[in-house]
């Protein structure tokens, strides 16, 4: 997805790093997760560029980044977003260590 301007053409992070490829196409009514969403950065991303997501589901494990992104998702954007504070993984009951609380 590309935004011109006079002096640059904007390219979308996905498209970017995957360059011709079906990763970043999206069709209407997807259900996005997001396993690491720090305070919703994707989110936007997704949002801006990908309009028609049905739902996003958005796993934060780290405490002060879920807040924030819940904060974020609260403050009135137009999408069905979930936020969940805890981590993903192959496995039920595991601990992982928290980078930001060490």
């Amino acid at each position: 997805m590309e935004e011109k301007t006079d002096y640059c053409v904007i390219v979308s992070p996905a498209e970017a790093i995957y360059p011709n490829s079906d990763l970043y196409k999206f069709l209407d009514n997807e259900i996005i997760v997001d396993c690491g969403a720090f305070t919703g950065d994707t989110i936007k991303e997704i949002i801006k560029y990908f309009p028609r997501t049905a739902q996003t589901h958005s796993f934060e494990p780290d405490l002060a980044n879920f807040k924030k992104l819940v904060a974020f998702v609260d403050g009135g954007l137009n999408a069905t977003v979930t936020c969940y504070d805890m981590a993903t993984g192959s496995s039920e009951g595991d601990t992982i260590p928290i980078s930001a609380l060490e």
